[in-house]
């Protein structure tokens, strides 16, 4: 499997979101592959912190890749790995337009708010663009840094919105605002393998997970 993690706004937890899965499909023996197509290159410290904060936890393989030849490079990778995971960053770029053109599955982290929501008219061009070259991608967003007692007004905003584009599903599963997401990261952890765990936030990033890969 393919999965890309992207957007067109910074902010919404895409790395995080791509590297708890990682973490996740990692702890349940799934070869993963974790590639990083952002400048900044937070998937890769991430990593970085992992291997030297926890030597002893299974170790992410994490890679950089740049420039609008990325989709031969991935779909060559996708043949040793059992899942690749791409961290695109927040931005309409060279490597997000190539993740698209290989990816299986695209998730959009949106935070519930206008400035969120004014990206959905890019992202659907983007996949109109992209569909002829790649019939079978499948676009899901996940309302990502939610308030905690607002998840159902939430989820029929976001239902109402997405209505107006057909290429792009919205997941059940949906992620507080949960200072856990952040001190995990900080660690090179998913918030599942953290000491002290948020229950709320390991039972959202779990069910985020499940809803992932059935889709997949």
């Amino acid at each position: 499997m393919i999965l890309t993690v992207g957007g067109e706004k910074g902010g919404p937890g895409k790395t995080t979101i791509a590297t708890n899965l990682a973490a996740i499909a990692t702890q349940n023996d799934v070869d993963v592959l974790l590639i990083n197509t952002d400048p900044q290159d937070s998937a890769g410290y991430w990593a970085s912190n992992r291997m030297s904060i926890y030597p002893a936890n299974k170790q992410i393989s994490c890679i950089s890749l740049r420039g609008d030849t990325i989709a031969k490079d991935i779909q060559d990778l996708s043949q040793r790995y059992k899942v690749v995971i791409i961290d695109a960053g927040g931005r309409d770029s060279v490597e997000l337009r190539a993740s698209l053109v290989v990816t299986e599955l695209f998730l959009i982290p949106l935070r519930p708010s206008q400035f969120d929501v004014w990206t959905l008219p890019k992202l659907q061009e983007l996949l109109v663009m992209v569909s002829p070259i790649n019939p079978s991608i499948k676009a899901f967003v996940v309302a990502n840094q939610v308030h905690p007692t607002s998840f159902d007004r939430a989820r029929l905003e976001m239902q109402n919105l997405l209505s107006e584009y057909p290429k792009i599903h919205l997941l059940k599963a949906m992620l507080g605002s949960r200072a856990a997401y952040q001190n995990a990261i900080c660690e090179g952890l998913s918030v599942t393998e953290m000491l002290k765990k948020d229950l709320k936030a390991n039972s959202e990033i779990l069910g985020l997970y499940s809803e992932v890969f059935n889709e997949a």
